[in-house]
């Protein structure tokens, strides 16, 4: 039997994480977002993702701070950030495993997470 692979958005925008959401269950994967890092936090350690889509600016931090205490709670799991931010460069000196400038399309989406889990 084939585990569905499991992934994370923690993005503020409500129609990035619908859209992120529709591509990839429609693809297969299982979904869940959340809307800062607080809640993300909680979901991550019940979810416990193959990827995790993050933002930059979230209204309760900077996601590239927090890189290594996703990666520190579960080694496995790649990170993608994903910002309009130019800071989004920034993200591999942190440890993230992908980048997704915004705007990016379904098929871009879909794409990172096949590259990233598969």
């Amino acid at each position: 039997m084939i585990e569905t692979k499991k992934v994370l958005v923690i993005n503020d925008e409500s129609d990035t994480n619908l859209l992120v959401s529709i591509a990839l269950k429609n693809n297969g994967y299982q979904i869940e977002s959340a809307k800062g890092l607080r809640e993300g936090k909680v979901i991550f350690e019940e979810l416990r993702p193959d990827l995790l889509f993050l933002d930059i600016n979230l209204p309760d931090g900077n996601g590239l701070n927090h890189i290594g205490f996703f990666k520190e709670k579960l080694s496995f799991v790649k990170i993608c950030i994903m910002s309009a931010n130019d800071d989004i460069y920034k993200a591999y000196d942190y440890h993230a495993d992908g980048i997704l400038a915004k705007p990016f399309s379904l098929i871009q989406i879909i794409g990172k997470t096949k590259e990233l889990i598969g």
